[in-house]
């Protein structure tokens, strides 16, 4: 696997990877998962996460932990854990105060014919890596329970789960009363990764 320099990684321009509701880049008609994915066959048994020094900088860890667990023991096909080295890892999380409006984002990656890294805007191609940020300009002051949601929220889409408005998922963007996946998160899950 072809890893991005840090130099390299910061000079791409964040880039929204919301997926409006039944498009092309949904694995079925209903659009609650993504095509892309990270390119291990119908499972993701053993994805690994690793956090920046500005997570523990800005006190996410337990947050960060939190989301990523959530979707653990929900399918045997899915297991998110920890490690310790950046390129170890398939997911990269960091907080930091972004200038744009969203509370948390999700940069899927793939590596094309040539080796080189690119972002996948479209959520369709086999990713190679991916980076969850969180926003402190937008979540700061908000609630544990609210910060809780959005790290759940983006470790959601890591999982090829895309954004739909069912009034109980935690995929659906915005503020909601629960911050863990609830039964069609967990359904939509499973059918992706079966």
């Amino acid at each position: 696997m072809k890893l991005l320099s840090l130099s390299l990684l910061a000079s791409i321009s964040f880039l929204s990877t919301s997926a409006a509701a039944h498009d092309d880049r949904c694995n079925d008609s209903s659009c609650h998962v993504w095509r892309g994915g990270f390119n291990t066959g119908d499972k993701v048994s053993d994805l690994k996460y690793w956090l920046d020094s500005s997570v523990s900088d800005a006190g996410y860890t337990s947050i960060i932990k939190f989301g990523a667990s959530s979707w653990n023991n929900i399918s045997t096909s899915v297991s998110l854990s920890q490690v310790s080295k950046k390129n170890d890892s398939q997911v990269r999380v960091y907080v930091s105060y972004y200038s744009q409006f969203w509370d948390g984002q999700w940069e899927p990656y793939y590596t094309d014919s040539k080796g080189n890294l690119n972002f996948d805007g479209n959520n369709f191609e086999d990713w190679s890596l991916g980076n969850i940020r969180l926003n402190l300009q937008q979540i700061k002051n908000r609630s544990s329970s609210f910060k809780k949601k959005v790290a759940v929220h983006e470790f959601g889409h890591s999982l090829s789960l895309a954004h739909n408005m069912d009034d109980v998922s935690v995929m659906k963007p915005g503020e909601l009363s629960f911050n863990e996946p609830q039964k069609a998160d967990k359904t939509h899950l499973k059918n992706r990764w079966k």
